[in-house]
């Protein structure tokens, strides 16, 4: 029903829409239990919280206090998690880690040898098509 966690490797949202997706997964999470254990669909339990609280809003503001620590005890989590993430790499550090691949290196030095033997076409599609030889195939 609700999207899941967004990847760390993409654009981060706003703090705001963190705690939002974080606070509507854990109430997900928590009317799947409660439907599973009555034997019904989630959709019953919705309608019942949605009608108790029209009925009572008072009873659940008296939660309140509860949910403002949980919400805090969230708040601390996304700020570690922040502090956890690595800054983005610079096209430089990049290029860089990708020459210090042993696979790269040993592409390189390969096509080179191939080069100085007269072994390989000089156009760049032969090039590039030998040193996708040395790339491990994705399955």
């Amino acid at each position: 029903m609700f999207p899941p966690l967004p990847n760390p490797n993409a654009p981060r949202e706003s703090y705001t829409q963190q705690v939002s997706l974080k606070i509507g997964i854990s109430l997900e999470q928590k009317f799947l239990r409660l439907a599973q254990m009555r034997a019904t669909h989630v959709n019953n339990i919705f309608r019942e919280a949605l009608a108790q609280f029209v009925a009572n809003p008072q009873e659940a503001h008296s939660t309140a206090p509860e949910l403002l620590q949980r919400l805090q005890a969230l708040e601390a989590e996304n700020q570690q998690l922040r502090q956890l993430i690595p800054a983005p790499l610079s096209a430089e550090q990049i290029a860089y880690d990708a020459f210090c691949n042993p696979t790269v290196i040993e592409a390189i030095r390969d096509i080179a040898q191939r080069v100085e033997n007269a072994d390989i076409d000089l156009d760049a599609e032969a090039i590039l098509h030998q040193f996708m030889t040395f790339i491990p195939q994705i399955p």
